[in-house]
């Protein structure tokens, strides 16, 4: 468990959107319990993204001993809404979307493809490459609900015809 407190927390959430954190503190701030489940997601490439690490400079700053993987505020509250939405990062500038972006972009804009496509682009194509992205991560979704509750039906089914029959021949009802 980290050694960021409630009070630490919620001084964080007061904190601007820019504001970076800890992996400690972005632990705790998402609700995790272990700094190594952040760690894991970062090495596995999964959200919420992070800034790379932090610079000597602001480490003395902020009293830190090591360099530390460092998170924005904005990106975490974001993966706080919702951990399954994969998240998407693209180039913002004069308020458009302009391109593919990294995250540690200056001009970078993180978010799920449905909030990203609200706003302005610059570009049709990148847009339409986008809302085909977006269309396939939705059906994804739904074919993953699909087996779900096609699962949770032939265990019923199961439950309700329970051993009738002989192994390998349908059960009579």
């Amino acid at each position: 468990m980290t050694n960021v407190s409630d009070v630490d927390v919620a001084k964080l959430e007061r904190e601007r959107d820019d504001f970076p954190m800890t992996t400690a503190e972005a632990t705790v701030y998402v609700g995790y319990a272990d700094p190594k489940t952040l760690e894991r997601r970062r090495k596995d490439r999964k959200p919420p993204p992070h800034q790379g690490q932090a610079n000597p400079e602001a480490c003395k700053e902020r009293g830190w001993s090591t360099s530390p993987f460092i998170y924005l505020k904005k990106h975490l509250d974001q993966y706080r809404l919702d951990r399954k939405t994969p998240m998407h990062v693209y180039t913002f500038t004069a308020g458009l979307i302009t391109g593919h972006g990294l995250i540690s972009d200056p001009d970078a804009i993180a978010g799920s493809l449905h909030e990203l496509l609200l706003l302005d682009w610059a570009d049709v194509e990148l847009r339409n490459e986008a809302l085909t992205l977006f269309r396939r991560e939705q059906q994804d979704a739904w074919d993953k609900v699909a087996r779900v509750q096609a699962a949770a039906d032939r265990a019923e089914l199961e439950r309700a015809v329970g051993a009738t029959g002989k192994d390998g021949e349908p059960g009579v009802m």
